[in-house]
């Protein structure tokens, strides 16, 4: 064992562990801060929290964690999937940063690099509409935001519209 996180019985629920340069990075709860942001060397000492994420011991799922640019990427899952977070960090505390919030989507996933921009996909239900949104999005290279590049709408077909309860 290289560091006990959450000392005594409890699981300190590691996961979504990806390296970046000497280092890997991984959420993991301490049983005081809730899932944080942690960072290893493969030491004792080199193995910390990065940030809290939430302020206090709350709990959610982070998903689709991957590395682009040397900045780690990641999803954070609240509210039952009703309230996402998209999160970057450089592996410092100071630039460890919320990029968005979403209410009412799907999860962003499907990180990818290329021409100095991270883009990902999220989709969400149009009630104006009664359709599927879905939207490719970018982060801003420094990871200080984020902009829509293209919505699609996607029809429901004849079945789909027999089948949806629009109440």
């Amino acid at each position: 064992q290289l560091k006990d996180i959450n000392p005594g019985a409890a699981s300190s629920g590691i996961g979504s562990i990806r390296p970046m340069g000497n280092a890997i990075y991984f959420n993991a709860n301490n049983g005081t801060t809730g899932t944080a942001l942690w960072r290893s060397t493969g030491t004792t000492a080199g193995t910390s929290m990065v940030k809290d994420l939430t302020g206090d011991n709350s709990e959610f799922d982070v998903v689709d964690m991957t590395v682009l640019n040397d900045r780690v990427y990641w999803v954070v899952v609240v509210d039952a999937f009703l309230h996402h977070e998209v999160w970057v960090s450089d592996g410092t505390t100071a630039g460890t940063q919320l990029v968005t919030t979403f209410e009412d989507r799907d999860t962003p996933a499907a990180f990818t690099y290329m021409n100095n921009k991270v883009f990902y996909f999220s989709a969400y239900w149009d009630h104006d509409l009664y359709a599927p949104i879905q939207q490719l999005c970018s982060i801003n290279p420094d990871g200080s935001g984020w902009r829509e590049v293209l919505t699609m709408q996607r029809p429901l077909s004849l079945e789909e519209h027999e089948d949806y309860d629009y109440s």
